[in-house]
């Protein structure tokens, strides 16, 4: 007996098909498509386009609730130490009826509708300050300065377990 994997074709003696060895021939070339994964597709359909961007992956939930500051502006030194950063979170989105000013457009003194971001600001209290020196591989934590009167809420954030901290204070 012959198979030939080649075309796809079986030969019994004298050419007959036996329906026991047809059957070993399909498992045979299925096992040998499915290892070779003959079966996926090489682009995606045009009737079925990706739903959403590719910037905004791997879609999971933020690390942390709290946004972090990841870059600030250049520091002009002939200016007094003022703010660089302000705290603020996504907080959701909506839209708003407003008048385009845009001379040459369009859409020039008139209404559109657009999506906005509305970012929450809850307000800040400066606890510390942070001094920085500068060394041949960039800045440098030098000092960190807290203020002397502290309120609770504020203080609660540095403890893990801020009821047993309270807890053994009062004990000693």
């Amino acid at each position: 007996t012959v198979i030939e994997f080649k075309h796809c074709k079986f030969l019994c003696c004298g050419g007959k098909t036996d329906e026991r060895l047809h059957t070993l021939h399909t498992q045979i070339l299925l096992l040998v498509f499915r290892t070779f994964n003959f079966f996926r597709m090489s682009h995606r359909k045009f009737r079925a386009p990706r739903h959403g961007s590719l910037g905004f992956l791997p879609r999971k939930r933020c690390a942390r609730h709290r946004g972090k500051v990841k870059s600030f502006p250049k520091d002009d030194k002939s200016k007094p130490c003022h703010l660089t950063a302000f705290m603020g979170h996504k907080a959701g989105m909506t839209h708003i009826l407003r008048e385009v000013d845009r001379v040459g457009s369009r859409s020039h003194k008139k209404e559109v509708v657009e999506a906005v971001t509305i970012v929450e600001t809850p307000p800040m209290i400066a606890v510390g300050v942070v001094g920085y020196i500068e060394t041949p591989r960039g800045l440098r934590t030098f000092k960190t300065v807290f203020s002397q009167h502290i309120s609770d809420e504020c203080k609660r954030r540095f403890y893990k377990n801020w009821y047993g901290e309270v807890l053994n204070r009062l004990k000693s």
